[in-house]
């Protein structure tokens, strides 16, 4: 059953990023976040039963496929507006080896739980160091420098997942397995740091999202501790 219902999570998702890179509204995308969300958190729960053991991680943060699924639910948590979805995410790994132990993660979870803890260290320095950066830079110029940096590494570091290339098998027919090369985490940072995303033009960068964010309201303060 926990297989069953990775497989439909896994799914589920490529089809909600397959809709935004169609067009779909993003207040309809808004609501059916949440199909994706029940499926992993089924998947969970499945799993810790047939392992014995409670705080099982839904995602392995060491296997980069997961690493970037898992930063991008948390990331459209943060530009749909769905702050009740983070706790929920921050369910699937809680209490387990990748709670408290990625510098990204913690990043986008502090605003929402408090109490994070500031890390400086990350599974996976290729591509999200400049990401990382983007948050720590002393002018909005550098942050602003930091975050294109990322965008322009962002595809290149994608090249272990297995989605990778995906657009060179499309068929006529619908085959092929693309669904949209998108940098979630790189529109959340910029929208929870407030970077100027004004001359940004990188074909993987949500901009329509981080203006939905930004019109929607300010991020939380940061609630980090050092």
């Amino acid at each position: 059953m926990a297989d069953v219902y990775a497989t439909y999570a896994f799914d589920l998702f490529n089809y909600w990023q397959l809709r935004y890179t169609g067009g779909e509204s993003i207040v309809v995308l808004r609501q059916e976040i949440d199909q994706v969300m029940d499926l992993y958190e089924k998947k969970a729960l499945f799993e810790r039963e047939a392992k014995a053991d409670p705080t099982y991680p839904a995602f392995d943060l060491a296997y980069l496929d997961d690493y970037v699924r898992y930063v991008g639910l948390l990331s459209l948590a943060i530009l749909l507006h769905r702050e009740d979805l983070i706790p929920r995410l921050h369910g699937l790994i809680v209490g387990s080896e990748y709670d408290q132990d990625d510098a990204l993660v913690e990043e986008l979870l502090s605003r929402y739980l408090p109490g994070r803890p500031y890390l400086d260290t990350f599974y996976h320095d290729e591509p999200y160091e400049p990401l990382l950066d983007a948050t720590a830079g002393d002018t909005a110029e550098e942050r602003l420098a930091d975050l294109k940096t990322y965008l322009k590494k962002w595809y290149g570091g994608m090249k272990g997942t297995g989605w990778y290339n995906a657009h060179k098998g499309m068929t006529d027919e619908g085959g092929g397995g693309y669904d949209g090369y998108w940098a979630w985490e790189a529109g959340a940072i910029a929208y929870l740091h407030g970077i100027d995303d004004t001359t940004i033009d990188s074909m993987y960068y949500p901009k329509d999202l981080v203006a939905y964010a930004r019109a929607g309201g300010p991020p939380p303060a940061d609630t980090q501790l050092a």
